[in-house]
Order: C-alpha cells, then structure tokens, then sequence
C-alpha cells in the first residue's frame, strides 16, 4: 500500500499538485475572492452560487475552496486552516459533505431526482452540504425543472455551487434564484508569475521567453498552461527550450512572426508568401499563424493610436518593436490587412490547401495598396525620370484614400461603359499556355470556392475557351454571370487564383456565348438567391 501511495504521489499531475488550497493561492479574480472571504467571515453564505467564464479560470478550485471554509473547524479570516478533519477530508476527496457531479455525465432527471433525495441528509461532519455541479448547462430542460424548486427552497445545510463556461445555456429562471460570479482570463503576466513560481519550487529549467509562449498560447486559461508546461517538462526532463515547445504546440518563431509582419506592412508579397509557406514546412498550425498575425496587428494598431499603455504583457524592448512597425503605416490600413486576414481564418478549415486562403488575402494586400504608377513603373521608361516625391508619396496617399473610400461605403460602383482593355507588355500570354490552364481548371475552380461560394456559382458553368490577345477567354451561359465575374474585385480575385494555381499572371477577359446559343435574361429570384447563399441552379 505504501509504494501505490507513493507512486500516486509521483504521478500526480502538477495542475492537481498545485491546485490552490486558500482564497489567497487563486490567481486573479479578486472580485470573486473577497466577496465569498467576507461572506464567511460574516456568516451570510448563500445557499446557491452560479459561476461562469472560461475554462481554466478557477471556477471548480474556488467552489471548493468555499466548501472547505463553509466547512472549516477554524477559519481564519475567511480562508480555511487546512488542517483541521474536514479540511483534509475536502482536500483528499474523502468528505462525505463534498458532492461533485459532472453535468454532462449527470444531465437526466432520474441523476437530478436522486440529487434531490440527497439533499434531504444532514451533513456527516460539517456544517454544511455542499453541491458542486461543473458544467451545469449540460443538463436538460426536464433536469432543470426538477432542481428549480429545490434551488427555490433549499434546506438551511445545502449549499450549491453551479459552474458553467455557457451561462447563456441555462434557464433565466435559474440564472435569477442564484448569486451570479463571473470569472474573467488570467493575463499573460500572472500566468507567467504562476509559472516562475512552479518550475522554481519542481527544479525545472526553462527561461522566460518559454513560459510567455505557454502564457499566450492557454489564452487565459492557467490549467492549460499548467499542463503544457508539465507536458513539456516530461519530454523534456525537466528542460525546456522555446523550440520544443514551438514545435509542440504548432506556433511560429516570433523572429519569424515580426519578419513576416514586416514583410506584410511593406507590401512584399513574395517574401511573405515564401515566409509563410517556411512556417507551415515546419509545423506551423495554419490557424495558429493567422491568430498570431492578427493579434499583433491589432497591437501594432494599439501602439498607433497611443494607447500602448494598455498592452501590458509586453516587455520595453517588445513595445519598442511594436512602435518601430507602426511607423510607416496608418491606422486605416492596419485595419483593412486585420480585416482580410480575419476574413482568410474563416475560410482556413474549408480549403485545399488550407493555408491557401492565407496567401490570397496576402497577395490581395499587396495588389490593392499598390499604385498603378508603381506597377507600371517598369512599363513606361518616360516615367524613369520623374521626380522620386511625384512616384512615391503622392500616388500612395492618393490610391490608399481610394481603397479606403471602396472600403467603407456599402453603395455600389455605377456600370460604366465597356471600354477595351490593353493587355501588359510585362505579361504575354501565349496561345500555347491555354493547355496549363484547361488542365489546371478543377484546381480553379476548388479555389474560387474556397475564397468565396458565391463566385463559384458564377464560374463554375463558365468553360475556358481560349487566349486571345494576350487573354484567357471565359464564355459564360448567362449574362448575369459574365457581369458578376467582370465585377473590378471579383475578377481580381480570380485572377489571383489562377496565378497562385498556374505560377503567372494570367489576364481573364469574359464573353457571353453568341445569342442563339444562350439565354439572355435578367437575374430572376433564384439566380439572386444563388448568387447570395452560394448555391446552383439546376435545370
């Protein structure tokens, strides 16, 4: 018996090994703490209590923090003395006055009756009764019902205690015969302090930067954190550096994350392209990477409006990187690269490739904030000679107004007239690529999809018919069709498309098949229905 005890010991997790056993070992919520601390000191506990917010925040380890010292022989100042029989018996899961019950496991009314029944006993050794119930929104509407009367009326030795990480899940009927505490996320700067404290007191060895990593990844959840940190102390016998835990989590090096940052600021398509497809070699978690990119542009924002007091969790040095990359860019663009990075996310899980969503809205980004003098720069030698203010500063200011004034207004463009485009001298298309394209049209069109299922819906019954002029031909049945597809942005964004699929740019140019051939009508209901949800009409 004695070795089974002492391998429990050993194997013992550290999240459970430093569970908090007072009101004063919680991290954060001090809201939450001094309100039930001065609850027992005044002898007015509740009989029930509904806490909510994330998981990993302290919900469960406060409610039996409370039970302890609802309990206690001899409380001092509201905290439980951990040494008297009840105490003990709580903190060893041994208490007959301790009753935790799963609410996913436990969601019936038949396991809520038998509750009620139980409520009935007096306490074994306490004073009170105490009912934990984690994850209370699990339980039916019939359970519910059952446990409002008991909730309504409790007997004067029960105590409940409901968490909850879904509060808008449970009935408001129940909601209202509760004390309601909610928990907030631990920062990165306590959850680091937490984790400074632990690898000192368990001799492991791992610097700073790797507890921040860990910090930031649990996303306010200290358990999370807790458990990474024990993972990776395992696999790593008790040392831990900042690419192990990189490579076991799925994240990207922070070098590598700024270099990609400023690559992106600077409108350098390639090297961010080329940057993103070497994080995801490496085991970068797609998803992860957006999170991450999308986080520090909000901060870079942060830091532009001046209010980088706010950013607490990063260090001087941090902060300094932070204000350098603000320099060169305004708040408007900030938000438009936020924006398509967020809008990239969500189409992450529907793509094949996933990360290929990522490198359109990068390559969107960059086309967008370019000038047409800047891209026709290499086309027109005349322009060679220009004053270096009239190329740079003045169309970029002008074109990032444009592109904003596009963003903001919901009104849409005026048709204009068709006027003839003029294929590029930097981009010749010949007929004898057409066969690339035919081959790759499927990936195309997968692609298309991928970016947005109303488009798909468009292109799909299109066929590539040939390159004419320095153009891919794309005949469509309806007219509606062509003229969603020539929309300006809609055709960029296939054009990107094909770029990124084929490996050049390739020019598009749509046509309608000639009248006999095809049905020239105005977009009835169900063509608008389609165009809006993404879906195809099937005659």
């Amino acid at each position: 018996m004695l070795l089974i005890r002492r391998q429990q010991v050993v194997l013992l997790s550290l999240y459970r090994k430093w569970r908090p056993q007072t009101f004063n070992d919680v991290v954060g919520q001090d809201h939450v703490k001094t309100t039930l601390i001065n609850a027992v000191n005044s002898n007015r506990i509740s009989h029930a209590y509904l806490f909510t917010g994330p998981r990993g925040v302290g919900k469960t380890t406060i409610a039996r923090i409370l039970a302890k010292a609802a309990n206690c022989k001899d409380p001092k100042k509201g905290e439980p003395c951990n040494k008297c029989s009840n105490c003990n018996e709580m903190s060893e899961d041994k208490s007959l006055d301790l009753i935790e019950i799963d609410g996913a496991s436990n969601r019936g009314i038949d396991e809520i009756r038998a509750l009620k029944e139980n409520v009935k006993f007096t306490p074994h050794t306490g004073k009170y009764k105490v009912f934990i119930i984690d994850e209370v929104h699990m339980l039916t509407k019939e359970a519910f019902n059952a446990l409002l009367k008991t909730l309504e009326e409790p007997p004067s030795h029960a105590i409940f205690i409901l968490a909850t990480t879904e509060v808008h899940k449970i009935p408001a009927t129940v909601i209202s015969r509760c004390q309601r505490f909610g928990f907030t996320k631990i920062t990165v700067t306590q959850t680091v302090g937490r984790l400074e404290k632990i690898i000192k007191e368990e001799n492991i060895k791992a610097p700073k930067e790797v507890l921040r990593i860990i910090a930031t990844y649990s996303d306010g959840a200290l358990r999370d954190a807790i458990s990474i940190l024990d993972q990776a102390a395992s696999f790593g016998n008790k040392t831990i550096s900042t690419e192990f835990v990189e490579g076991i989590l799925g994240i990207a090096d922070n070098k590598i994350i700024e270099e990609l940052i400023q690559s992106i600021l600077t409108l350098d398509s390639k090297k961010s392209l080329e940057m993103v497809n070497s994080a995801i070699e490496k085991g970068t978690d797609v998803s992860l990477l957006v999170d991450t990119l999308i986080n520090r542009l909000r901060d870079i924002m942060i830091v532009k409006a001046g209010d980088e007091n706010i950013l607490t969790d990063y260090s001087k040095e941090e902060l300094d990187t932070l204000k350098e990359l603000s320099q060169n860019i305004s708040i408007e663009k900030l938000l438009e690269i936020i924006e398509k990075l967020s809008d990239a996310k969500q189409k992450v899980k529907f793509s094949t490739p996933n990360h290929l969503p990522v490198e359109l809205a990068i390559l969107e980004i960059g086309k967008k904030y370019t000038t047409p003098r800047e891209e026709n720069k290499e086309i027109s030698p005349k322009k060679e000679n220009a004053p270096k203010a009239q190329t740079q500063e003045k169309p970029m200011k002008t074109n990032e107004k444009i592109a904003l004034a596009e963003h903001f207004s919901n009104k849409k463009t005026e048709k204009e007239p068709h006027k003839e485009e003029k294929n590029p001298d930097n981009f010749p298309l010949d007929k004898s690529f057409f066969p690339v394209i035919k081959n790759k049209w499927n990936d195309i069109l997968n692609g298309v999809k991928a970016y947005n299922h109303s488009l798909i819906a468009c292109l799909k019954p299109s066929k590539p018919k040939r390159i004419e002029n320095g153009y891919l031909i794309i005949s469509f049945d309806y007219l509606f069709h062509k003229e969603k597809i020539q929309n300006v942005n809609n055709k960029r964004a296939v054009e990107d498309i094909i770029q990124k699929i084929v490996g050049r740019f390739v020019p598009i140019r749509c046509v309608v098949k000639p009248k006999e051939n095809r049905k020239e009508v105005e977009p009835t209901i169900l063509d608008n229905a389609a165009d809006i949800f993404g879906g195809e009409i099937i005659e």
